[in-house]
C-alpha cells in the first residue's frame, strides 16, 4: 500500500486557530468530500462523530486518526491537517493532536480500511513523518516528506 496514490498537495491542510472536534470535522469532511467530488459532506460528518462516540481516534502522541466507512464510495480518500497549536481531540495521552490523517474507505471492503489505518500507524511510529511534518509549512513539501518516508518503509 502506498499512501501518496491517494493524495496529493492539495489533501494536505495547515490549521490555524481554536476549534471544537465537531468544528475541525466538519470543516475537514467539507474539504475531502469537496477535494474528491463526495456530494454528502453532512453524512460524511455523520458518519465520523458516530466513530468518534465510541471512543477517540487521537491515538496519542500528538497524532489522531480519525476514520469512517462509508457505503457511497468506491475508493480511499485521506486528508492530512497540520496543527502547530495543536487540537483538543480528547486522546488516549490527554496530550493535543497536531497531525490529523482523516480517512474515509468503502464500506464494501474492511481488508482496506483496516490495511490503510495499520499503514498509517506504522508510518507515524517507525519513520521521522511526524517530525519532518511538524517542521514544515509548505503543503507539497509535507507530500514529498509523506512519498520520501514510504519509500524509506517499501525499500
Amino acid at each position: 500500500m502506498r499512501l501518496n496514490g491517494y493524495i496529493d498537495s492539495n489533501y494536505v491542510v495547515f490549521l490555524n486557530g481554536k476549534q471544537s472536534k465537531e468544528q475541525l470535522l466538519s470543516r475537514l469532511a467539507g474539504e475531502l468530500c469537496a477535494l474528491d467530488n463526495i456530494k454528502t459532506p453532512d453524512i460524511v460528518l455523520k458518519a465520523l462523530l458516530e466513530r468518534e462516540s465510541l471512543g477517540s481516534t487521537g491515538i496519542g502522541g500528538g497524532i489522531a486518526i480519525p476514520h469512517t466507512r462509508l457505503s457511497f464510495i468506491d475508493d480511499i480518500s485521506i486528508l492530512i491537517a497540520i496543527s502547530k497549536e495543536g487540537i483538543d481531540f480528547n486522546t488516549v495521552d490527554k496530550k493535543m493532536v497536531n497531525i490529523l490523517f482523516l480517512v474515509l474507505t468503502p464500506d464494501k471492503d474492511m481488508r482496506k480500511h483496516l490495511a490503510t489505518l495499520s499503514h498509517l500507524s506504522h508510518i507515524i511510529k517507525t519513520t521521522d513523518f511526524k517530525k519532518r511534518v511538524l517542521e514544515s509549512d509548505d503543503r507539497q513539501k509535507v507530500f514529498e516528506i509523506l512519498k520520501e518516508e514510504e519509500d524509506k518503509l517499501n525499500g
